[in-house]
């Protein structure tokens, strides 16, 4: 059984934002949103994003039968704002861990990350067929925060003190959902 094979990725279409994979041409562009240090604040990834990154990650995830990482770029208005993933793929234990930013911040606020989130978890629980989506994010970003926990995603642990930023040290928040607390919740799905 065969769980995906690149091309037949489609566009995911929302009403707010549509998730489709990242071409060659949304490489240079997206290399510059990548390094606003407003949207980056919120990253794991502090190191500036380079073209030549992108690509080799675009095309590892393109020439790859059972994929580790997934990118899909986010645009709203035909505008490549963002960037959802899948990393750290397990297809055995099907669980992965998700990542989410919108670089544009033009488009904060209107609950775009909300609904890719959306989309990128009925494409990793219905498609793809995974048990568990995890997430770590700062326990100062708490506009996620809600927002992951709002989507049903639960707060399973801590890791103390793991980050510095700004000479402040600051806890990570590992959060996850499981396929039964999809199901359950799949009535928001896109509401």
């Amino acid at each position: 059984m065969k769980f995906l094979k690149m091309e037949v990725i489609e566009t995911f279409q929302g009403t707010k934002c549509s998730l489709k994979p990242l071409s060659k041409e949304d490489i240079i562009y997206l290399a510059k949103l990548a390094n606003n240090m407003k949207s980056r604040e919120t990253l794991r990834n502090v190191l500036p994003m380079t073209e030549k990154h992108i690509e080799k990650m675009i095309e590892n995830m393109e020439k790859c039968e059972y994929p580790t990482s997934i990118i899909l770029g986010i645009k709203s208005d035909e505008k490549l704002i963002g960037a959802i993933s899948l990393d750290n793929i397990n297809w055995i234990s099907r669980n992965a861990y998700l990542s989410i930013v919108i670089y544009d911040t033009n488009f904060w606020g209107k609950r775009i990350g909300e609904e890719a989130t959306k989309l990128f978890l009925k494409y990793a629980f219905e498609y793809l067929n995974l048990y568990k989506i995890n997430l770590e994010v700062y326990e100062y970003n708490e506009r996620a925060i809600k927002l992951y926990k709002k989507i049903g995603f639960v707060e399973e642990g801590r890791l103390r003190e793991n980050n510095l930023r700004h000479g402040k040290r600051h806890d990570v928040i590992i959060m996850g959902i499981t396929a039964k607390e999809y199901f359950r919740r799949e009535s928001w799905a896109l509401s």
